[in-house]
């Protein structure tokens, strides 16, 4: 989703898929600065052989407030969390 700085605000981010092999990040897949505010990421899905952050994967700075991250597969913030507090 993001590269670069994205600020969130008030937008949720529900049912989405990412999918194949080493599929990454089913609702946001973050490689830079994001800032989630009033933003909740509910029922995304990342499938495949090795897939991870059915919510959110991180490879930059993920800032959450008021920001839920849950009911997402195979998990919230990929396994170890890549999201503090997620």
């Amino acid at each position: 989703m993001t590269a670069g700085h994205a600020p969130t605000f008030g937008s949720p981010v529900s049912r989405n898929t990412a999918g194949g092999t080493n599929a990454e990040g089913g609702g946001i897949a973050a490689y830079g600065s994001l800032n989630l505010t009033g933003s909740a990421v509910t029922g995304n899905t990342a499938t495949g052989t090795n897939a991870r952050g059915g919510g959110i994967l991180n490879f930059g700075t993920v800032t959450r407030i008021t920001s839920p991250v849950v009911a997402n597969i195979p998990d919230q913030c990929g396994t170890p969390s890549t999201v503090p507090g997620c």
